[in-house]
Parts: C-alpha cells; sequence; structure tokens
C-alpha cells in the first residue's frame, strides 16, 4: 500500500508539473520577443523541466525508503522544505488542469459546424519524387502516423447568426500557416494550391506564416495561382517576417494579385450586398484599423464583417469589433494531439484553449484553422487543413431577425 500511495502521489505531481511547464511555455511563446530570444528560451526550460522531473523521482524514492525505516515523527536531515513546497504546488496545478480539461468539456465554446465532405490528400504518395528534405524532416517521415506530408481537404457549412439572407451560400476557402521553408517540397504546396481551386469559392482568406526561408521566395508565384470570385486577400503571421521586411513580403505578394488587409480594411460587394473584410497582425505587425474607420450599416442594411488575424488571442478584438466571423491559425491544432487528452503545445495566452475548430463568443464566429505545415515536420492525430467554409444563416431562425439592423457593436 505504502508503494502504491508513493507511486500515485508521484504521478499526480509530475502531471502538476508537466501542466506547469507546457503552460509556461505556452504563454511565453504568445509574447512577440525575437524568434532568437524565443529559441534560447524554449531550449533551456524544456530540459530543466526534464531535469527537474528526474529529481522530483529520485526525492520521493528517498523521502519513501526514509519513512520505510525511521519513525514517522523524525523528519528526515537536510529535509528539501523547497522540494515539499514545489510538490504542493504540482499538486495545486493538477487538481487546477483537471478542473479546467472537465469544465471545457462540459462548458464548450465550439460552435457546431456541419461536415459536408472531407478527403485526406497523401501528396508523399501521390508524386513520384521525395518530399522529405534535410536530416529531420526525412528522418521523421518514416515516424509511423506521422501526417505532415499530407492535408484534409474540409468542406464545412457555418452558422452565422446574423448573416443576411443574400449571402447564405457565401464560400471561403481558408488557408493558412504554409511555412514554406525547404524541408517539405514545392510539389506539396502545388497540390495545395490544385486543391484550393478545386473548391471554387467566392474567396480565399490567408492568415499568415506564409514563409520561412529566401530560398523559398519564388515559390510565391504559387499563392499567384490561387483563384476565387471576389479575391485573394491576407495578413502576414509573426514566421513572415524572418525573412524580408514585412512590407517588401506585402508588395511581393501585391504583384501576384494577393490584397493585403493589415491595418486597413476592404469592402467589397455580392449578390448587391455588402461584405467587409480587415485584418490584425498584432503583436507582431500592424496595428489593426480603428473601429471608428469602419464602415458602419445603414439602418436597413447588414455588412457580414469577416475579420483575419494570425492568431487566435485576438478573439477579443473581433468580438469588440462586432465580427461576424474571424479567421486565424497559428497553433497549428497543437500538431500532435493526445487520446483524450487533446493537443498539449499551443503558444498562445489561451494555452490550448482555441488551438483548433470553429468557436463562438457572441457576435463572433471563429474558425482557427490547424494550417498547411510547419518548421516541426511532427503530425499526430492532427493532419494539416485546407478548409472551405460555405457560411449559412441559422436554421433557428434566429439569424433572420439579427440581420436586419445589428450591424457592428461599435457603431
Amino acid at each position: 500500500m505504502d508503494y502504491l500511495l508513493a507511486a500515485l502521489l508521484l504521478a499526480f505531481a509530475l502531471l502538476g508539473h508537466a501542466a506547469l511547464w507546457v503552460g509556461f511555455i505556452n504563454r511565453l511563446n504568445a509574447i512577440p520577443l525575437h524568434y532568437l530570444v524565443l529559441r534560447w528560451i524554449n531550449r533551456p526550460a524544456m530540459v530543466l523541466c526534464g531535469v527537474i522531473a528526474l529529481l522530483m523521482n529520485a526525492h520521493v524514492v528517498r523521502l519513501f525508503w526514509f519513512w520505510v525505516d525511521a519513525p514517522p515523527s523524525e523528519p528526515p536531515a537536510n529535509y528539501p522544505t523547497v522540494a515539499t513546497y514545489y510538490f504542493m504546488v504540482c499538486w495545486a496545478t493538477a487538481t487546477l488542469a483537471i478542473v479546467t480539461w472537465v469544465y471545457r468539456k462540459c462548458v464548450s465554446e465550439r460552435h457546431p459546424v456541419s461536415v459536408i465532405s472531407s478527403e485526406m490528400i497523401d501528396v508523399a504518395q501521390a508524386v513520384d519524387i521525395p518530399l522529405a528534405h534535410g536530416l529531420k524532416a526525412r528522418l521523421s517521415s518514416r515516424l509511423p502516423g506521422n501526417q505532415f506530408l499530407q492535408f484534409e481537404v474540409r468542406t464545412l457549412e457555418v452558422e452565422l447568426p446574423r448573416l443576411p439572407p443574400e449571402l447564405d451560400g457565401l464560400s471561403l476557402v481558408h488557408l493558412t500557416d504554409f511555412h514554406m521553408a525547404g524541408h517539405v517540397g514545392k510539389p506539396y504546396f502545388d497540390e495545395v494550391i490544385r486543391q484550393a481551386n478545386r473548391l471554387d469559392a467566392d474567396l480565399v482568406l490567408i492568415t499568415g506564416d506564409i514563409i520561412d526561408d529566401e530560398q523559398c521566395l519564388p515559390w510565391l508565384e504559387l499563392l499567384g495561382e490561387l483563384r476565387s470570385r471576389l479575391g485573394i486577400y491576407f495578413v502576414l503571421g509573426n514566421h513572415d517576417y524572418r525573412v524580408c521586411p514585412a512590407e517588401q513580403l506585402r508588395e511581393m505578394l501585391a504583384e501576384r494579385g494577393l490584397t493585403n488587409v493589415a491595418g486597413t480594411h476592404h469592402l467589397i460587394s455580392h449578390n448587391d450586398h455588402h461584405i467587409l473584410l480587415a485584418g490584425n497582425e498584432l503583436p507582431w505587425h500592424r496595428e489593426p484599423v480603428p473601429f471608428d474607420d469602419l464602415p458602419c450599416p445603414a439602418e436597413s442594411a447588414r455588412i457580414l464583417s469577416i475579420a483575419l488575424s494570425h492568431t487566435p488571442d485576438e478573439f477579443d478584438w473581433a468580438r469588440e469589433g462586432g465580427f461576424d466571423l474571424l479567421l486565424a491559425g497559428h497553433l497549428h491544432g497543437g500538431q500532435i494531439r493526445l487520446p483524450i487528452l487533446g493537443p498539449v503545445l499551443s503558444p498562445s495566452r489561451h494555452g490550448v484553449r482555441y488551438s483548433g475548430g470553429t468557436f463562438f463568443r457572441s457576435p463572433t464566429v471563429m474558425h482557427v484553422s490547424r494550417g498547411l505545415s510547419g518548421m516541426m515536420p511532427l503530425r499526430f492525430n492532427c493532419p494539416p487543413e485546407l478548409a472551405k467554409l460555405v457560411l449559412r444563416r441559422e436554421r433557428s431562425g434566429q439569424g433572420e431577425a439579427s440581420a436586419v439592423g445589428g450591424g457592428r457593436s461599435s457603431c
């Protein structure tokens, strides 16, 4: 019984230890620090996390054998009080993590969607040349179950509470997190573009982290091959400034027919109805356009407002502006989703709360894509994603009641 109790207390403490350090790393990486600074903090932090876990095991073994050999009334010599306090912190953290996990399962912010179609594209099987380049990518590609050379093409119906009747059925393709760096070959992105065009959407919207390496700048030509009826719009992400200045990259994308919405807005028309597009590159690049500068709908009309942000951490900004839909990426779905637990690593100030999926907090629906690639060539139970969203009015009829007049909350 003593062995079992010691093992259970140690396991619970290690769970809290992992939750504490993973939470710290997730939120650290949500801060707009230079990527080299983050790299030099992340690696020592991970090593320190492992060392402390080993010390916790050694401490429990030493303490257990003391209580077996000595009377309970006598504390061990040089008893490590700091270790005791750390164990208490870990037990409290583990309790909080479990309560939070249960609460999110019971009280979900997820917005229900209808999956119209889903198809897994295994690009490695479809081409005759190797797609993984570099030692890390080649070794990773041999791991059983690794999905980083595949992507899922999904068509989703998403209900918006205030969607005007004239825009029911509007479709958009959401692309994000290409991470063109060379470790995934160009044919992979050729197939992404081909599949995106096959979806035949009204709008194509890109939410950043397009390029990571100068050698891949010519690959931007691929984005010029994208097709849509109402245009292709983008914001940049935190990785995009690593190759060239952000303004230079924006100009290169504009030359290929893409329209920047970061720090500005665009008003387009479809079926004699207006669609407002605005972008937010915080906390890394441009400030978003002030809400006072955005057009307000007339009393008898509604503007469908869509916001682009690289990170879902700007959800509150979108809600404050009264946007109907926010598109984001950045978190890659966590890249690795554990059975039952789900994702663990998610560089957000909300941790894994918005790692991927569709969420609703009035008045805004947010879709967070799992992205198309990443600098870490590991994807387990979390394939890359190319999503087409078909916007629908609420079937409950509430959308019709609020579609007229209910513009942005700041109007």
